[in-house]
């Protein structure tokens, strides 16, 4: 499953390109497509990418000690402490869902763009939901499934507390009102449990998902399929085809007629935000001044170069997938955006080789988090790019609060007693 998802960054954004290079339309760069070499760029990308992340996976950078009696400890957690989980589970689930108005966008109250950008920010507690989505719920539903899976057992009961708590994660996902969302969120766990996956699994899984996606876009994205006159079945498609490449397709092409290198955009400002706007607005006073903004913001300057719209781009509520090749031309421009492809295959193996160690050596909190930092940190930058997404000091904020949730869950004594034998 790891592998094919690092798959998927390479080949959409292919697929994506040579559609619009053959006259499909670009619905990031709002204009019909034509040939203009990007495709062949991005091949190269693809190669250098993922013949190195197969040379680097191979090198041992660690390892982890080895523990035992995770069988004793899974019968424990699924007996005596699976209660805690599940309520810290509604808990996250109510706390997304009508403190942060969750329920605002599954009614339709708030476009999600709006829900991203300024309602999950009331009383200044917006890390906390990207938190309670990023890591907490799906490290949790990560660590059950590792337990499950080690324990060696298939009990229906069991499974049917997965499930409950897969259902769960599955609705807070939702609840962001993107299309795939919902999906998403489930991924670090199946990471875990498709870490060996047979071809039948792969097809069968992507099937479910790519028809949990549609039903998702019938719900959210009717408008924006009538805008385009397309059903959200063709938006969908897409959306994991054209929509992943076509913003490399366009800053290639501005790459080209030099508006990158003219550009008053630094991408060593971009650096800056690794601490967060807050302690960028301390150096910089009129940081709400949009063109400010787009300086020192790559995600905010990628989708303003491409999209050609400021307000939409200074917003929060619209980012383009730029990818680390689109990251890369801008940061370094050609040939040295490959140091970006280097860069991407390296990270992407030592967390291969965190979550491998971990699944062989029988520790499931490090397992669910590293897997959950795969999907949101890593998978997300390779497929968007900008990477302090990936090494925002947020994310190591939540590595380690996770950890203690998980190490706090399992000892705490609320419904049973009970002690690991």
């Amino acid at each position: 499953m790891f592998n094919l998802l690092v798959l998927f960054t390479l080949l959409a954004p292919l697929i994506g390109i040579i559609m619009v290079e053959n006259g499909a339309y670009s619905y990031s760069a709002g204009e019909l497509g034509y040939y203009n070499g990007a495709s062949f760029v991005f091949l190269l990308h693809a190669l250098i990418f993922w013949i190195l992340f197969n040379l680097f996976k191979r090198i041992k950078y660690f390892s982890f000690s080895y523990s035992d009696s995770l069988i004793e400890k899974s019968k424990f957690i699924f007996r005596w402490r699976y209660k805690n989980f599940l309520l810290v589970m509604m808990l996250f689930f109510f706390l997304m869902l009508f403190f942060f108005g969750g329920y605002k966008t599954v009614l339709g109250i708030v476009h999600k763009g709006q829900f991203r950008s300024e309602t999950i920010g009331i009383f200044g507690l917006g890390f906390l939901a990207y938190m309670i989505t990023k890591f907490f719920v799906p490290s949790i539903l990560a660590y059950l499934v590792f337990l499950y899976k080690k324990s060696g057992k298939n009990i229906l009961k069991i499974k049917f507390k997965i499930f409950l708590i897969a259902i769960l994660t599955s609705f807070v996902g939702f609840i962001w009102g993107f299309k795939t969302s919902a999906i998403v969120v489930l991924f670090p766990a199946l990471v875990i449990y498709l870490w060996k996956i047979t071809f039948k699994k792969f097809v069968s899984i992507s099937l479910i998902f790519f028809i949990i996606i549609v039903l998702s876009a019938y719900y959210y994205d009717k408008e924006i399929s009538q805008i385009y006159n397309i059903s959200p079945f063709q938006l969908v498609l897409y959306r994991i085809t054209v929509i992943e490449g076509d913003t490399f397709w366009k800053v290639w092409d501005l790459y080209n007629l030099g508006y990158i290198k003219n550009n008053d955009f630094n991408y060593t400002y971009n650096l800056f935000n690794f601490f967060g706007n807050k302690f960028l607005n301390t150096f910089i006073d009129d940081l709400s001044n949009p063109y400010t903004k787009i300086k020192y913001s790559y995600s905010s300057f990628l989708t303003y170069v491409v999209g050609k719209d400021l307000d939409l781009a200074t917003s929060g509520q619209h980012n383009l997938t730029g990818t680390i090749a689109s990251e890369g031309l801008i940061a370094m421009g050609f040939p040295l955006m490959y140091l970006f492809s280097i860069l991407g295959a390296l990270i992407t193996a030592i967390n291969y080789q965190i979550i491998k160690n971990s699944i062989l050596n029988n520790k499931p909190k490090i397992a669910a988090i590293s897997s959950s930092f795969f999907v949101f940190g890593t998978w997300s930058w390779l497929k968007g790019g900008d990477i302090i997404s990936m090494i925002h000091i947020s994310n190591f904020i939540g590595i380690i609060f996770t950890y203690m949730m998980l190490s706090f869950l399992e000892k705490l004594n609320l419904f049973n007693r009970g002690m690991i034998k």
